[in-house]
């Protein structure tokens, strides 16, 4: 480019000169007007190609740097997963719990490690909950809980076409309760979960496919949505159903006729 832009600087210098050495100055001071306004044409068009060439440097040295700045951001999110996933593997419970949550905070901040993650603390939950439950397991949950709530709003929102799957199905959740929490898009199919508790917790999109279950799972006060609902036995259903607040249900009854019938 650098090269280009010489040879069209020497033309117009030569272009010049070759006309004063044609018609000498005498032609150019009595035309000194077209003279002028040939040399300004030729100027400004220097001018442009210069800014273009300035322009597509600049352009190019800013992509190069981004593409710099993006290896080195993939790089250290790299490392972040690598340090995650040793502290997972530790024997410490702190230290399993404290790459939980920075295995989490990494598929909130970089969608490229979602999946991953999830199904990487979804199979940890899986192999270990047969030991019994610990303070890693519940972190786990809570992580998932985060990730896959995170992504479900991006979706729904038109932001992603996509959305995490927390796989804890066939599982056997032993004597022990979840307390507020946010389940959306968790599979517990087939899983045993009539020892297990769930208090004032949430269901969006989960599936309870041939689930051992009880009412007793929902009695605390739960709220599950439709789909949720549609997978799970139809007496449990009905149980949820009366459990609805009556009021609310009233009151949507009233919103839905206004809605109608405007």
């Amino acid at each position: 480019m650098n090269k280009a832009i010489t040879i069209l600087i020497a033309i117009v210098v030569g272009l010049i000169i070759g006309l004063l050495l044609s018609y000498g100055f005498t032609f150019v001071v009595e035309h000194h007007e077209q003279f002028r306004n040939f040399s300004l044409a030729i100027f400004g068009l220097v001018s442009v190609v210069l800014f273009a060439w300035r322009s597509s440097s600049l352009y190019q040295t800013a992509k190069q740097d981004g593409k710099k700045v993006d290896l080195q951001i993939k790089s250290s999110d790299q490392e972040s997963f690598n340090s995650a996933l040793n502290l997972l593997a530790k024997d410490s419970l702190t230290l399993k719990v404290g790459g939980v949550f920075a295995l989490e905070k990494l598929a909130i901040d970089n969608s490229e490690y979602a999946k991953m993650v999830t199904d990487i603390l979804s199979n940890h939950f899986n192999s270990n909950i047969n030991d019994g439950w610990s303070k890693d397991l519940k972190a786990v949950v809570e992580a998932l809980s985060v990730i896959s709530g995170h992504y479900y709003q991006m979706y729904t929102s038109g932001g992603i076409t996509w959305s995490v799957v927390v796989d804890l199905s066939d599982n056997d959740f032993l004597n022990y309760f979840f307390e507020d929490t946010e389940f959306i898009n968790f599979d517990f199919s087939r899983a045993n979960l009539q020892q297990f508790e769930f208090k004032g917790c949430s269901f969006t999109c989960c599936k309870f496919d041939e689930a051992l279950v009880n009412k007793e799972c929902f009695e605390q006060l739960c709220t599950v949505d439709e789909i949720t609902k549609s997978s799970l036995p139809k007496d449990i259903v009905d149980t949820l159903n009366k459990n609805e607040d009556p009021m609310e249900d009233e009151f949507k009854k009233k919103d839905y006729k206004n809605l109608s019938n405007p």
